[in-house]
């Protein structure tokens, strides 16, 4: 697993979210697809913390060419993801898996 989280600079030990990217246990890929896990607190939403957590992970993990996120495919989140360049190449109705290109 590895992720990044976000704290309020003034309150340290408050917790604005967090972005992580876990392999499933018996992964055996050849190349893996971890499943990204993400989350920013309700008050702090809109206000370009997921953003930025989201451009700590990919930078952070450029060997990922796809991820894989649990979803349906009109979360909001799925527009942020394609602003980072994760397209949408596998569907159903409760989850949507995105891949992006290195």
């Amino acid at each position: 697993d590895t992720g990044f989280v976000a704290y309020d600079a003034e309150k340290k030990d408050e917790l604005l979210g967090a972005a992580w990217l876990r392999l499933p246990p018996g992964e055996s890929e050849v190349e893996p697809t971890p499943e990204l896990a993400f989350a920013v607190t309700s008050g702090h939403r809109k206000r370009g913390i997921g953003a930025a957590l989201l451009t700590q992970l990919v930078k952070a993990n450029p060997h990922y060419s796809a991820v894989s996120i649990s979803a349906g495919p009109n979360n909001p989140l799925v527009r942020l993801y394609d602003r980072f360049g994760f397209k949408i190449v596998q569907q159903s109705e409760n989850a949507v898996t995105l891949r992006r290109e290195i």
